[in-house]
């Protein structure tokens, strides 16, 4: 099991519907890192994240907006 995770200040730009994939991991915090999607919808960062087996896992200061709009 992966522990004390940050996964913090990133850029992503998406056309399907995931950013991160946490599996077996604990005590994750995902935080101020900016998601463009490539189509309209803009759902929040915990709707892109996919867990397994992963606990204890935090979401600060994301900011997600089709990329027209960043």
């Amino acid at each position: 099991m992966h522990r004390n995770v940050t996964i913090e200040e990133n850029e992503f730009v998406l056309k399907g519907t995931r950013a991160v994939y946490l599996k077996s991991t604990a005590d994750v915090t995902i935080r101020n890192n900016r998601v463009k999607m490539t189509d309209a919808t803009a759902p929040g960062m915990e709707r892109l994240t996919r867990q397994s087996n992963s606990t204890r896992v935090a979401f600060e200061g994301n900011v997600v907006s089709p990329e027209s709009a960043v």
